[in-house]
């Protein structure tokens, strides 16, 4: 029954993933912040926990749904992160993070100029000036910790955590994998068939819907150079994350 009745599987699943969704609209927040590379850690940590949901569900936990008591507090958890997204993105500076700074010592000396020992000017040891060490101005241990604006994006483990996150947070994806997954099921196919047929296609829509919303979200960073336009595109994403929490608390 599974392989005469997939393609519906397939086209119904697709409808379902690639709408914009809790993890679509991370994607394309972290997109927009910082580009589609981070976002391919946060994917795999919605993946995994899409195929834990899978086996939830095909190992009879989809009766999940039936206790409302969790699944509102899972909603109201997935809520709070999406409202706490909003929040970052509202703060957040104009533009994509920049790029790592060239670290100090890559100074005339290595772009070919010939340094003050070479060139027969006096070192600023012997010429009476002070060192770089000495000088007051604070040296890289003391200068603090970056600026919002100069900060990168978070950790591969944190970026993997928000992704698995969102995805277990998010009650009406149980619900959504719990009414959809038994249909398709047939009860003479070997498990690890059933598992393979059906969770592949959630892993590759998944997987391929983040960085397409990721990469259309560094899109828009980039055309949208003017810091006033994108400091308004990152507001109005914001407060769409803000109505996404609420409406995921009002259930």
């Amino acid at each position: 029954m599974l392989l005469q009745t997939y393609p519906l599987y397939l086209a119904a699943l697709a409808a379902g993933m690639l709408t914009p969704g809790p993890a679509m609209l991370q994607a394309l927040t972290l997109g927009l912040r910082f580009g589609p590379r981070p976002v391919a850690v946060v994917a795999c940590g919605n993946v995994c926990a899409s195929v834990l949901q899978v086996l939830a569900a095909l190992g009879g936990l989809s009766l999940l749904a039936g206790q409302p008591a969790l699944l509102r507090v899972a909603g109201l958890g997935g809520a709070a992160y999406l409202a706490w997204l909003g929040l970052r993105l509202w703060r957040a500076p104009a533009g994509l993070a920049p790029a790592p700074v060239p670290e100090a010592g890559a100074g005339p000396a290595t772009a070919g100029l010939p340094s003050p020992a070479t060139a027969g000017l006096p070192s600023p040891a012997t010429a009476g000036l002070p060192s770089p060490a000495t000088a007051d101005s604070p040296s890289p241990a003391t200068a603090g910790p970056p600026s919002p604006a100069t900060a990168g994006p978070p950790t591969p483990a944190a970026l993997f955590g928000q992704g698995a996150l969102v995805s277990l947070l998010n009650p009406k994806a149980w619900g959504f994998l719990a009414a959809m997954l038994p249909p398709f099921t047939t009860a003479g196919m070997p498990h690890p068939a059933t598992v393979a047929l059906l969770a592949g296609p959630i892993m590759l829509f998944a997987f391929g819907g983040m960085m397409a919303y990721a990469c259309f979200g560094a899109w828009l960073t980039r055309t949208l150079a003017s810091p006033w336009t994108m400091r308004l595109v990152f507001r109005l994403f914001a407060v769409t994350l803000w109505w996404c929490a609420a409406a995921l608390a009002a259930g």
